[in-house]
């Protein structure tokens, strides 16, 4: 009768001991390079960082518990794969704690993240443009030459300095844009608003909507726009003239000068206001 408490006991301390953090492991990985490159890292679970690194290296580095994590770093010339995902066993469930990953890589490069439960900070300066998907994580790119797209779930996104065209969804996360220049511009999300200063090109068509939240849009340089604005139980404003259209409480649509790039702002419960970012 008295192995009964004994077997609680020690499996309790088992599971314990489970549950604690596991020896450090670390990312070291470091490859010359005459180019800029693609880097792909699929993650999980991790506090992931790109920025620039000096002309010709492409530098990986981080940390992780081995017992949780298993990882996978390739190159092929063209090419930085990183793979640090959660191991599919009882051990690697009931252990705790994150990994962090961070990679240098030379002016220009490319890159693309898919990430479970992480945050993703992408200090860009020259680097090139890419996609991001991960899910409730915050999402920072700040400086970036070329296209870039966005996918997040249950976080917020934050991007400035980005020059080209601009793909955002997420869902009851606010989405912030500074500085952006050049492209079309699509952010969609839910339960949360919308803050855009900068340009929005003239090569496309650009589109913010959300539902219970305000769009909130500051324009610079010299915009031309073809509005199409609704907020169905809020109001829309415009420090603009509106040619050739119509400006109600809820909804304008009609010119901005040329009206040579195509914006549609829809929100459910809330306020759009187009305003002039050299009036501010």
């Amino acid at each position: 009768m008295q192995r009964l408490p004994v077997l609680v006991a020690l499996t309790a301390a088992v599971l314990l001991a489970a549950c604690s953090e596991g020896a450090s492991s670390g990312l070291d990985s470091r490859y010359a390079v005459d180019r800029p490159v693609r880097v792909v890292l699929i993650v999980d679970e991790s506090d992931i960082n790109i920025a620039t690194s000096i002309e010709g290296v492409v530098l990986v580095t981080g940390t992780f518990d081995s017992d949780r994590y298993e990882h996978n770093v390739t190159f092929d010339g063209a090419v930085v794969r990183v793979r640090v995902q959660r191991k599919r066993s009882l051990l690697s469930l009931v252990r705790t704690g994150g990994a962090e990953v961070r990679v240098r890589v030379p002016a220009g490069t490319e890159f693309e993240v898919v990430a479970t439960d992480s945050n993703v900070t992408v200090e860009a300066g020259p680097i090139g443009g890419g996609s991001i998907e991960t899910t409730n994580g915050i999402v920072s790119v700040r400086g970036g030459n070329g296209d870039l797209r966005v996918r997040n779930n249950k976080g917020s996104v934050m991007v400035s300095d980005q020059h080209g065209a601009l793909d955002v969804e997420t869902i009851a996360a606010a989405v912030s844009v500074v500085d952006h220049v050049g492209g079309p511009v699509k952010i969609l999300t839910d339960n949360a608003s919308i803050d855009f200063h900068g340009e929005i090109g003239e090569d496309g068509e650009s589109e913010m909507a959300t539902t219970n939240g305000a769009i909130i849009l500051n324009l610079a340089g010299q915009p031309s726009i073809a509005l199409d604005a609704v907020a169905e139980n809020g109001s829309v404003r415009s420090q603009f003239a509106i040619l050739d259209g119509s400006r109600g409480p809820a909804a304008i649509s009609g010119r901005i000068a040329g009206g040579a790039s195509p914006l549609r702002l829809r929100t459910t419960n809330g306020l759009i206001d187009v305003k002039s970012a050299e009036l501010q």
